[in-house]
């Protein structure tokens, strides 16, 4: 309004210099035509351009204005809204029905220049009883807040509740050049170190620096700095900052009608959190021992190999060499009845870490266990036999193989006088449990004197490789026919 009053009083000056006989009423007029014609740029801030218009002082508010609402329930309200910076809270008094007064009991984060423009939707208020009047151009936040809370305590009092809100211009739409977007964010697997680290990015007016502070490994501080940004967006953007650190990440929203300066924020917190980022280094890898059983079972000098897998060198180790050794390959042999353990140890490399198994061993004794072991003269099962062997009898120690599960199975049996006396058997590459489990029908055959036993139920091919094993040495023998 200055400038305009000041181009009023020019013109008057080159109007009365050129000699103009025109009244200084009609003149008025004239000026007055203009100046209601002249661009509203001119008159105030622009609204796309937020709260940028020339404060008015306190003392040019309205006069209150008689109130229109009726009816209203006396006493004191309190309502709030949201202004520009925070919340503003405003009490309503209320006497014989209509509003007495409307005044601002609270608003700490509005900017009081701006605070003062907008107050002068009060006596609007006031004067229509109602919070659905125009808000203050160039204070159109600050005014909206106002109004909210007013139409809240309008409400309480059982009078109009309704608040039509002037929407803003859209902030911060940018200027040619200004690009200020989102950047991405992963955070490390590794975590973050401790220290202070800055970082930079674009903002609105130009780059945007911040100071982020870890401590154990947590955001705990962030200090940022615009001197190119409009203060403003600038004051509003750094709410961004509480956010990123109360998310502990700055994948945060941009604050609406700040949107470049606050992006420029978190872009600037990216950048210094990049730089506090833990080099996560490839560390050596967990590996796994793999064993062909986790029991093994053997007869004293019988051997069997533990089939020990890992991605490292294997090493072994007998928890009691007088009942089980075991060589640098892995190899069993049992030495006398007992149980053991043997310790497998895989050696650690830059790759992998060490890795430990243990597996256990019994070993048995034949003379005791093994089902092997001919029958004693008092077993009833044990067939006859002349003292003095008899020339046409067959006689000697006839051997036969037959393929198991994990190889070739091989039988000796001896024969006395055309009666088996005993049978042992040998399968070097089966499983020991389940070689143990299918020796014990060599029994059933010196016994019954005969191959066909039925196999061994959960060690069928390896009986069955005892089976045919041992008819092949009684075809031998001419025992069986084919």
């Amino acid at each position: 309004m200055i400038a305009a009053h000041f181009m009023f009083a020019v013109l008057l000056c080159v109007f009365a210099f050129m000699g103009i006989s025109r009244s200084t009423s009609a003149l008025h007029v004239r000026m007055a035509d203009i100046i209601s014609n002249m661009p509203e740029h001119a008159l105030a801030a622009d609204e796309g351009r937020g709260q940028d218009a020339e404060p008015q002082d306190e003392d040019d508010e309205e006069e209150p204005s008689e109130s229109a609402a009726k009816g209203l329930t006396d006493g004191e309200y309190t309502g709030s809204g949201q202004g520009y910076g925070g919340r503003i809270t405003m009490k309503l008094t209320v006497e014989g029905g209509t509003i007495k007064s409307l005044e601002i009991v609270s608003a700490s984060g509005e900017t009081q220049a701006y605070l003062n423009m907008a107050k002068a939707v009060i006596p609007k208020i006031i004067s229509a009883g109602s919070a659905n009047v125009d808000g203050v151009s160039g204070a159109t936040y600050s005014s909206n807040g106002i109004k909210t809370a007013a139409a809240e305590a309008l409400k309480q009092a059982g009078g109009d509740g309704t608040v039509n809100l002037k929407k803003a211009a859209p902030k911060q739409k940018g200027k040619p050049g200004s690009k200020s977007k989102k950047r991405k964010y992963k955070k490390p697997e590794g975590g973050w170190k401790d220290g202070t680290f800055t970082g930079s990015a674009r903002g609105f007016g130009g780059t945007v620096s911040v100071r982020v502070t870890i401590k154990n490994g947590k955001i705990k501080k962030i200090s940022a700095s615009g001197k190119s940004e409009t203060s403003s967006y600038w004051r509003r953007a750094q709410s961004v900052r509480s956010r990123i650190i109360k998310k502990q990440n700055p994948r945060v929203d941009a604050v609406s009608g700040a949107t470049y300066s606050s992006n420029g924020i978190i872009n600037a917190v990216i950048a210094a959190l990049n730089k506090a980022a833990k080099s996560r280094k490839s560390g050596p890898k967990d590996q796994e021992i793999t064993t062909a059983e986790n029991d093994y079972v053997l007869y004293e000098a019988e051997t069997a190999s533990i089939g020990a897998k890992a991605k490292t060198k294997l090493s072994y180790r007998s928890s009691d060499t007088k009942i089980v050794t075991v060589d640098k390959k892995g190899r069993l042999t049992g030495v006398s009845a007992g149980k053991a353990q043997i310790t497998i140890t895989a050696a650690k490399n830059k790759k992998y870490r060490k890795a430990v198994k243990k597996v256990s061993v019994t070993v048995f004794t034949k003379n005791e266990d093994d089902p092997d072991k001919p029958d004693t003269p008092d077993d009833p099962d044990k067939p006859d036999t002349p003292e003095d062997p008899d020339d046409s009898k067959i006689n000697g120690t006839f051997t036969g193989s037959a393929k198991g599960y994990g190889g070739d199975v091989t039988a000796s049996v001896v024969i006395e006088n055309s009666v088996i006396k005993e049978i042992t058997v040998e399968g070097k590459k089966e499983s020991p449990k389940y070689w143990f489990e299918a020796k014990k029908i060599v029994k059933k055959m010196v016994s019954g004197q005969t191959w066909d036993i039925d196999a061994v139920s959960g060690a069928t091919y390896s009986s069955d490789g005892i089976r045919y094993a041992v008819k092949q040495a009684l075809e031998s023998a001419g025992l069986i026919q084919e």
